[in-house]
């Protein structure tokens, strides 16, 4: 197993076999050649198919033209590699064991590229040799797959001028020999053989040269080369499973033809009648330790005494007992394994019971009567009961007609106590309609008449959690609800489902640009809430006045003539009332100042040359100049209001010809 290599067919062609079994993975070449009148096929490594190349590739020197692949699927740096199953006679677990390199790789199980960790970081991966049994052996194949497998497969595409056509003193290039390619612009500094050598006839200066450590597989070698491989994991699996019976067998063999001689007591009752057989290996069974008992119930074995515990045995129920059971020794339509499942079977019926919490179900046959009580049922695929009821796989149910909480359903309506569904309308009616009678449809929620003592159609919708839409059209205006105990909203939202209005418990939210066409009026103050950069959120207050004002800022110099003309913004100007406005003025400096005079498009201001100042500007709010301090009414008495009327007629008149009997 470890000098030697070997490799069976199944069949396959000798093409494929010789493809399979030895290049890709030995690895090594193919080539014909003839000698003495026959064509021979070489299998040989890159070193014996050609020459090391005088001639290199040089950037600057006969390099035309680079172009370079590269992958890095499945890359590697550490591998764990597994050689041969242990064999080992006398331990049962050894068979779960496998040959490692600890004892060869200061007690290391794995090696690693430090190169590709470096570049990749730690990736793991584990390789198995089977025919491999020794540490030493299995750590040269672990080292040889890390370091020819798991680096980036390079494939290099080279146009080069061949120097030897140019009478330099070189060996033309040819297929299958190492060439050193150096290009530092690329970072290019390696030796790679010729895969594929291209001459164009018109220009045969021009050869184009494919250099590569492995020769690129088209797709249909790639497809073909994985069936193969899967084809070969299989049959190792096989053999695998079959050399581990075989090693089960030779070992029970051996047991059974090479033991030494026992003890055999026989025990009988304070009767005479026959109890048990004992094979001991001591005459004494207080002192044996490996004991075979026969009896009525049974064969067991024991490895710890008489006490035991037996751990092996079969009993004359039925039962098997054993720590592992050899695969294919063991033919059988059915194996039940279990501690606590039983089944007995009658002709009336079968029961089961797994565990005390677990399933109990019965099928009856003679009444034709399945019953399961259980905490739980799951049902893996659909359901169907006589083509009337289904549950499919994705959890939906259809019923042609049935009863569900007193619900009763069938095709043409839904009813429950008062509550019918027909057409178009979920309604409760009083036994002769009228008065009380409540209609749900397509148009909303309608009533005939009203609750007079509270004045109010619907008293009160309570959610613990959910939603309440309110639609116009085919659009979601709004909708009251997303309770999580804490939270109360009222939102509305537009067409296109974006946020206009939040309305919580203790705060109002406008998420985008709002307009308020009417009078807004505050109990408390109004601040603007701004994010600063070392003080967090602070409120700057509004500054208000007896009077809606509006006002502009500015600043200007004092000319050389002693005036600055300072205009008014027209938008500004159209937005205030015309009746006047103030101008307070603030001198930067030692310079006088003075309001000239006032004008409807601007004002003038005299004091000493070149003196800067600040003005402001205030004008009563255009429309509202008449407003002063004016007394809050506060919110309209509506005690007196009978909603339940008004609300009544309105639905009334909405329903006439709606509601049929």
């Amino acid at each position: 197993p470890n000098n030697s290599l070997y490799r069976c067919t199944n069949y396959e062609s000798t093409l494929e076999a010789i493809r399979d079994k030895l290049v890709d993975r030995l690895g090594g070449y193919l080539r014909l050649r003839h000698a003495d009148g026959q064509l021979i096929l070489d299998w040989v490594s890159i070193e014996q198919y050609g020459n090391y190349s005088t001639q290199p590739i040089g950037f600057g020197l006969n390099l035309l033209d680079y172009s370079e692949t590269t992958s890095t699927e499945d890359v590697a740096t550490a591998l764990i590699p597994l050689g041969a199953t242990l064999e080992d006679e006398t331990e049962i677990d050894a068979l779960e064991k496998r040959v490692d390199i600890t004892s060869v790789n200061d007690g290391k199980n794995y090696v690693f590229s430090q190169e590709a960790v470096e570049q990749f970081g730690w990736v793991w991966a584990t390789n198995t040799w089977d025919d491999v049994t020794k540490p030493q052996n299995l750590k040269r194949k672990a080292e040889e797959w890390l370091s020819g497998t798991q680096f980036e497969t390079m494939s290099l595409t080279l146009t080069a001028a061949d120097l030897s056509e140019l009478g330099h003193d070189y060996n033309a290039f040819a297929e299958g020999d190492r060439v050193h390619c150096l290009a530092k612009p690329y970072g290019m500094d390696i030796v790679l053989p010729v895969m594929k050598l291209t001459i164009p006839l018109q220009n045969p200066a021009g050869r184009t040269l494919e250099l590569s450590t492995k020769q690129q597989k088209t797709y249909t070698r790639q497809q073909s080369a994985a069936r193969n491989e899967l084809r070969n994991r299989q049959n190792d699996a096989i053999n695998t499973s079959n050399r581990n019976i075989q090693i089960s067998i030779d070992n029970l063999t051996a047991m059974m033809t090479g033991a030494k001689g026992g003890y055999k007591l026989t025990e009988y009752d304070e009767d005479g009648r026959w109890l048990r057989d004992l094979y001991m290996d001591t005459p004494d069974k207080t002192t044996a330790r490996r004991i075979l008992q026969i009896n009525k119930d049974g064969i067991a074995a024991s490895t710890t005494g008489y006490e035991g515990p037996y751990t092996v045995g079969i009993t004359v129920d039925g039962q098997i007992l054993g720590s592992w059971i050899a695969a294919n020794s063991i033919d059988t339509n059915q194996l039940s394994i279990g501690l606590n499942n039983w089944i007995k079977g009658t002709d009336d019926g079968i029961a089961s019971k797994v565990e005390k919490d677990g399933i109990i179900s019965a099928i009856n046959q003679s009444s034709e009567e399945v019953a399961i009580q259980a905490k739980r049922i799951n049902l893996n695929g659909s359901v169907t009961a006589n083509n009337y009821f289904k549950i499919k796989t994705d959890g939906s149910m259809e019923a042609v007609a049935g009863q569900i909480g007193g619900f009763n359903i069938n095709s043409d309506y839904i009813a429950f106590g008062d509550w019918t569904h027909a057409g178009n309308w979920l309604s409760m009616c009083t036994p002769h309609g009228g008065a009380g009678d409540v209609y749900l449809g397509k148009g909303g929620i309608s009533t005939d008449s009203y609750d007079g003592k509270s004045g109010s159609i619907v008293r009160s919708i309570k959610l613990t959690e959910g939603i309440i839409g309110f639609y116009k059209g085919a659009y979601e205006c709004g909708f009251v609800g997303m309770s999580d105990g804490s939270e109360i909203r009222l939102s509305l939202m537009d067409s296109e489902k974006n946020y206009i209005v939040n309305v919580y418990k203790n705060w109002l939210e406008l998420p985008v640009l709002t307009q308020i066409t009417g009078d807004l009026s505050v109990l408390g103050s109004k601040a603007r809430c701004v994010q600063t950069r070392d003080y967090g959120s602070r409120k700057l207050y509004a500054y208000e006045t007896p009077t809606p004002y509006f006002g502009d800022i500015g600043e200007a110099v004092i000319a050389e003539d002693g005036f600055c003309y300072v205009p008014i913004d027209p938008v500004f100007a159209q937005c205030v009332s015309p009746e006047g406005y103030q101008v307070f003025l603030q001198a930067y400096g030692a310079g006088e100042l003075v309001l000239d005079s006032r004008r409807g498009g601007h004002f003038l201001v005299s004091g000493t040359p070149g003196t800067a100042f600040g003005w402001e500007l205030k004008a009563k709010q255009i429309d509202f100049d008449q407003l002063r301090m004016t007394e809050d009414r506060g919110l309209a008495d509506t005690s007196t209001t009978n909603y339940g009327a008004e609300a009544a007629s309105y639905l009334t008149s909405i329903t006439e010809g709606r509601i049929t009997a």
